[in-house]
């Protein structure tokens, strides 16, 4: 989550794509579609921000923030530094330097989607992902006759386009295996999973208001 933040703020401070500060809320989700364990972060982020003189700037992208290239590149960079910082902290045999070498091989993907002003889909989008869990109700059922949890999720490997709808496919566990992989998923003890950065973050909440006071 610092990554994502540091990245993001380093290349929206850039004057070639915002030159301000934007405000982010960011919310971390350890699980995919299937309960596999993924690790990703979601962030809802400010379609511009404050520069330094209190002045509200838009990105000069109609549609973005930062190209994706830059953000993937950029991401990919501070994720590794902290990666290194932290190495002797982790639980791995894997020597660093390998370790570098096969994510440096692998294609990143950072997804962004357009701007919005509908709240509707904003306040949809604020109830969907932070205050989701791994699994619903409605995606899984218990056969008490065969004891097994027959799981549904989203098949994104088997979708033709990113336009396409993803098809729903299904899993067979025991019961035991299902309560682990429900389990993995389960944030240590007061975790913030939600956090708020730039505009959002408590630390510089005021400031904003104060700069204001003085124009």
């Amino acid at each position: 989550m610092r990554s994502a933040w540091s990245s993001l703020s380093e290349c929206a401070l850039n004057q070639r794509n915002l030159g301000a500060l934007p405000g982010a809320i960011m919310v971390l989700h350890t699980f995919g579609s299937d309960l596999k364990y993924h690790v990703h972060v979601h962030a809802l982020v400010t379609f511009g921000g404050l520069s330094k003189d209190g002045r509200w700037c838009w990105p000069r992208r109609k549609n973005k923030i930062v190209a994706f290239r830059q953000m993937r590149s950029t991401f990919r960079s501070h994720f590794l530094k902290r990666l290194a910082a932290s190495y002797n902290e982790l639980n791995t045999r894997e020597p660093l330097r390998q370790l570098t070498e096969d994510l440096l091989a692998k294609s990143w993907c950072v997804h962004c989607e357009p701007p919005t002003t509908n709240t509707q889909v904003i306040q949809e989008y604020l109830g969907r992902y932070i205050c989701r869990i791994g699994l619903g109700k409605n995606r899984f059922h218990y056969d008490k006759i065969h004891q097994q949890v027959t799981l549904s999720y989203k098949d994104y490997r088997k979708r033709s386009s990113p336009t396409d709808k993803v098809p729903m496919a299904t899993k067979q566990l025991s019961p035991l295996v299902a309560i682990d992989q429900i389990m993995a998923h389960c944030l240590p003890l007061y975790f913030q999973k939600c956090r708020y950065y730039g505009l959002h973050a408590s630390a510089t909440y005021v400031r904003p208001v104060r700069i204001y006071r003085l124009h």
